[in-house]
């Protein structure tokens, strides 16, 4: 971590990503977010969070969708409508645990509910950059302190939200409440600095 830290000092840009298997020798104890679809909702949402709190400029959901079917010679794409589902194939049983998006029965995409965690902890990274944004234009006209070092200590994830890759907030409930208190913030601080 300090090395990451150090290099970020100077001007270093980095990205994360997931790619499963994210429980380490001793269990539970150094789980880090994951994506499979046994895996907590939150457990998605929260991945932007992680970007926010280390300033990630991009995050990878690595192989997370494979629509074809298994071959001696590797994976190859099918017409066959019968198995065109991820979960037709025997092999691509474990690659659906994995899936964001699936094929309709017309070949129309569908997002999983996987997919649409990750989009609601987006919107939430919009959110924390923009009420960092506002509070930098308080500070900068000088008025409503108060309000500034409310918001900062939203911005502060820890210890509530994140604490480092293995300790992280397991109940719903506290993050919402985290965005839906930032969003209220943010309301408050446009009309302050009178924006529309």
């Amino acid at each position: 971590r300090e090395a990451f830290l150090a290099e970020q000092a100077q001007g270093a840009e980095f990205w994360t990503y997931s790619c499963g298997a994210s429980y380490g020798n001793d269990g539970e104890t150094q789980h880090c977010p994951d994506s499979g679809v046994s895996d907590p909702p939150l457990e998605r949402r929260i991945y932007p969070w992680f970007c926010y709190k280390w300033d990630f400029k991009g995050f990878l959901l690595f192989t997370m969708n494979s629509w074809g079917t298994w071959t001696e010679e590797g994976k190859n794409l099918t017409t066959d409508p019968a198995k065109r589902w991820p979960l037709n194939g025997e092999k691509n049983v474990t690659d659906s645990d994995y899936q964001l998006i699936y094929p309709a029965p017309d070949g129309r995409p569908v997002a999983s509910m996987r997919l649409e965690n990750l989009r609601d902890g987006m919107e939430d990274y919009e959110y924390l950059y923009m009420l960092e944004d506002l509070l930098a234009k308080l500070k900068a006209a000088g008025i409503a302190p108060e309000l500034v070092k409310q918001g900062e200590a939203l911005l502060n994830l820890e210890p509530d939200i994140i604490v480092h890759a293995n300790d992280f907030v397991k109940d719903p409930s506290l993050l919402v409440a985290r965005r839906n208190a930032i969003g209220d913030l943010i309301v408050k601080l446009r009309s302050e600095l009178q924006l529309s």
